[in-house]
């Protein structure tokens, strides 16, 4: 048994000083949307969807509880587009509308 754990730590170890390769970097495109030659594509992707789009997501829900606890007094300023863009068509835009990976939209 000892002979077995000194065996798998020292493969462990030689598997660990492995190196590993990483993504290399795409060069600047002027074609593509968003600063893709800055940072790497595919990190900016993974933050995109599994971060930032939550977000809008509850930026819709905030700004439709908003738009309705705001409504009467933008009515009554005869405001209610203005409530309405801010609050509801920017997140919806932000969330759903922009390129996957573009966060500086």
């Amino acid at each position: 048994m000892k002979k077995f754990l000194m065996l798998l730590a020292a493969v462990a170890m030689i598997s660990a000083s492995v190196p590993a390769f990483a993504e290399e970097m795409l060069p600047p495109d002027p074609n593509r949307l968003g600063d893709f030659g800055s940072e790497y594509v595919g990190e900016r992707i993974l933050v995109d969807v599994f971060f930032v789009r939550p977000f809008g997501l509850a930026a819709i829900a905030v700004g439709a509880a908003g738009t309705v606890a705001g409504l009467p007094w933008a009515a009554s300023s005869c405001s209610t587009e203005r409530l309405g863009h801010e609050l509801l068509e920017r997140p919806m835009s932000f969330t759903f509308e922009r390129p996957v990976g573009d966060i500086d939209f």
